[in-house]
């Protein structure tokens, strides 16, 4: 603009100039094509969790070459055992001292994150050092690549039991040793799963 010349404003985008700026100041989510209002000074928008609602299809291969996962049990309610690869002995502590007061049986998962054993151990050894760790016939999945831990959000943990409902939903975990308050809490959740069939 030359100076000491006038601007002409045009009455309707003076207006809808206007009525932007009113919605930002509202906080209106969206006020227009791609926009957003912005947030307020000094709030960051919070990480967005995983979405467990709908966890992807998980199957696995164990240690015996046979495939199983929270895929392959829809339909039924899943204690699932998770933990790192030198955690095998804890989680049959943690399954025994779960299903020993007369819970109904679900179905169970043992699976281990072998995130770290990536190029330290190849497949063969880790099948055989599960068959050596694992109860006779017990069934240990391996998760090479920590799915689970991502598709459920789970903590990094030793060793944690979680519920898995008919949908494959996780319901509830504990984590850490076996303990009173923990095992109350994961049968509490069994049962109640057991009985619904989904999260409460």
């Amino acid at each position: 603009m030359r100076p000491g010349s006038t601007r002409r404003h045009h009455p309707a985008l003076s207006l809808a100039g206007l009525s932007l700026l009113a919605l930002h100041l509202a906080g209106g989510a969206n006020v227009g094509p791609g926009l957003a209002a912005a947030p307020a000074a000094g709030d960051a928008p919070a990480p967005r969790p995983p979405d467990v609602d709908a966890p992807p299809p998980f199957v696995f291969k164990d240690q015996f070459g046979r495939q199983d996962g929270p895929g392959r049990q829809r339909g039924r309610v899943v204690l699932l055992l998770y933990g790192g690869p030198a955690s095998v002995r804890r989680m049959r502590a943690w399954e025994e001292q779960i299903l020993e007061h007369g819970v109904e049986r679900p179905g169970i998962l043992r699976v281990i994150d072998a995130r770290s054993l990536h190029g330290v151990r190849t497949e063969a050894e880790v099948d055989e050092r599960l068959r050596r760790a694992a109860a006779p016939g017990a069934s240990i999945l391996i998760d090479w690549n920590g799915d689970l831990a991502r598709g459920y959000g789970f903590p990094r943990a030793d060793v944690l039991a979680t519920v898995l409902d008919t949908q494959g939903r996780s319901c509830g975990t504990v984590t850490g040793p076996v303990e009173r308050e923990g095992l109350s809490r994961i049968r509490a959740t069994l049962a109640r799963v057991g009985g619904e069939g989904s999260c409460p």
